[in-house]
């Protein structure tokens, strides 16, 4: 089974990311991912929802001005803001994007609640294990297609 992440992600950078300008989404922290793994957008305050998700293309890691310079034009980032937001970190990750989707209707916080007992969104990224797995897929919301987990185009039931 694939890797499933659930990343919170700035209102502003999660739109550039499904509307398809924003190819690498950076971190500070390594994740677990690998190429074909699904990571799910939450989108904080002001939004508070799941907003839709992306597949993994790559996962990048490199020396901050290293994955600058393969990454900058297509990070959503100034140059100064990238800086910044690696300043003192000697490691940088980007995870780069393939195959961003959308949610027709974001699946707000509270409803997240309401069908996902003890549901909390992530502060920076969650993993779902087998059991939220299995509770997410109860719950009919078709948010990826099943494509993402087994190359099938049939609707793969996730929250």
């Amino acid at each position: 089974m694939k890797t499933i992440l659930m990343l919170s992600i700035r209102e502003s950078h999660a739109q550039n990311i499904l509307a398809g300008r924003k190819k690498v989404e950076l971190r500070r922290v390594r994740s677990k991912l690998e190429k074909g793994d699904v990571v799910l957008i939450y989108a904080p305050r002001p939004v508070m929802a799941l907003v839709g998700g992306f597949v993994v293309k790559d996962v990048i890691v490199a020396q901050p001005g290293q994955l600058w310079r393969q990454v900058g034009s297509v990070s959503g980032l100034t140059k100064h803001q990238f800086t910044h937001y690696y300043s003192g970190a000697s490691v940088a990750f980007g995870i780069c994007i393939d195959t961003p989707w959308r949610l027709d209707k974001p699946v707000s916080l509270a409803v997240l609640r309401r069908c996902w007992s003890r549901f909390t969104p992530p502060q920076c990224f969650r993993y779902l294990g087998a059991k939220e797995m299995r509770m997410a897929k109860s719950f009919n919301l078709n948010l990826i297609s099943g494509e993402a987990f087994n190359g099938t185009k049939s609707t793969f039931p996730l929250f």
